[in-house]
């Protein structure tokens, strides 16, 4: 009965289901096999099983037989020796050209079949004199291979700065490009320093968890889109995927955090309309500094609302004035004052009252042309003149 088990072998190193016609062979022994490439030494990875009846499995060699003291010592002597003489020889001779390569690593079969250069260069390098050099060098079959970084870093890297083997030379076979894309999706680092291997490139490990990402980040909407959140139109400005929530925007102007499956996304929805009414609040002239009806808002009258006694100055003695100053506010932004300009507003409201209240109502002390008849300062009339009352320092510089 044919049996076979999982092989690793060659320097890249390859992991390929090999052909079993002896006995006794157990996981972790070294054998002697026959592959396309040569007489290579290899170790079983897996325990030898029969091949099921019917399978065909695409062998890549047959064992030849289990490896003596001998077999070891000359693969030794051909890992060691025999490599930095052939890489010592290549070196002299890539520089006798003047090719632009750089030399990764030189492998020897155990059965001398062939030499393999491997080089990694950033362009297409003519190596045919180069090879006929070699080839009267080594005296066999010579093989150049352009290789890229990851696959350089398979060749002579060794641990990780997770203590462990790196992935690509322990079990990766294949080595996909990791695109920037998985690392914000992760909320990782965009230090090239912190999130590259020993390739420079991104380590290969992100692409394990990327999969989950994936179906984390189908469960939360897009950034802008709007959603329903206690019965309210919110726009979602800012996901987390790994913890599954939503920083969102009420149609109110409040930002807060909510799990994303509590949520319900409004597709014909707009966050435009969220947005226009957010600024329709803000204009609301009955809602300054707080909520309507409380003691701690600014009052329609301008006055700060601290107590009943400013509230009635503002209405009476400064009625005249805080008029005056609405009208230019209105004209000026044509209705959309923010929410910080019109509680400028009624401070300074509230310190014409308090000026006037000082000069025992004689006048105002800032508003010269206006109904209260005091004549030493002059009324703002133009946007110019109402930034400049509001924030005379920023107009100054």
């Amino acid at each position: 009965m044919k049996m076979f088990a999982l092989a690793r072998f060659g320097a890249q190193p390859f992991l390929e289901s090999a052909q079993i016609d002896i006995d006794g062979l157990e996981r972790g022994d070294r054998v002697i096999l026959k592959t396309p490439r040569g007489t290579e030494l290899a170790r079983l990875e897996t325990q030898p099983d029969p091949v099921p009846e019917g399978t065909h499995l695409p062998f890549i060699g047959a064992v030849l037989r289990r490896a003596t003291s001998e077999d070891l010592a000359r693969q030794r002597s051909l890992d060691f020796e025999a490599r930095i003489r052939s890489h010592r020889a290549c070196l002299a001779r890539i520089e006798h050209h003047k090719l632009n390569m750089r030399l990764v690593y030189v492998e020897h079969l155990l059965g001398h079949e062939r030499v393999y250069f491997y080089f990694t260069a950033p362009n297409r390098v003519d190596f045919r004199e180069l090879v006929k050099d070699l080839a009267k060098v080594e005296r066999t079959r010579i093989e150049l291979r352009q290789i890229g970084e990851r696959e350089a870093a398979r060749l002579v890297g060794d641990y990780q700065a997770c203590g462990q083997q790196l992935c690509c030379k322990s079990f990766l076979r294949e080595l996909p490009p990791v695109p920037m894309s998985m690392a914000r999706l992760q909320r990782q680092t965009l230090d090239p320093g912190k999130l590259s291997g020993q390739c420079g490139k991104l380590k290969c490990c992100m692409r394990y968890e990327n999969e989950v990402y994936l179906e984390l980040r189908a469960k939360v909407p897009e950034r802008g889109s709007v959603v329903l959140v206690d019965g309210q139109k919110a726009e979602v400005v800012g996901i987390d995927v790994y913890n599954q929530r939503l920083t969102v925007d009420t149609d109110t102007g409040a930002r807060r955090s909510v799990e994303a499956g509590t949520t319900e996304v409004l597709p014909g929805e707009s966050r435009q309309q969220v947005r226009r009414n957010r600024r329709r609040d803000d204009d609301d002239p009955d809602d300054l500094g707080g909520p309507k009806g409380s003691g701690g808002g600014a009052t329609p009258s301008g006055g700060t609302g601290s107590s009943e006694g400013s509230q009635d100055s503002a209405r009476g003695a400064g009625g005249a004035c805080e008029s005056s100053w609405n009208r230019t506010a209105e004209g000026a932004s044509g209705g959309l004052l923010s929410r910080l300009l019109r509680l400028r507003l009624a401070r300074e409201t509230a310190k014409v009252v308090g000026a006037r209240e000082a000069a025992g109502g004689e006048g105002c002390g800032g508003c010269a042309g206006c109904d209260c008849g005091h004549a030493s300062a002059r009324q703002p009339r133009s946007l110019e003149d109402f930034y400049r009352a509001l924030f005379p320092a920023w107009v100054a510089t």
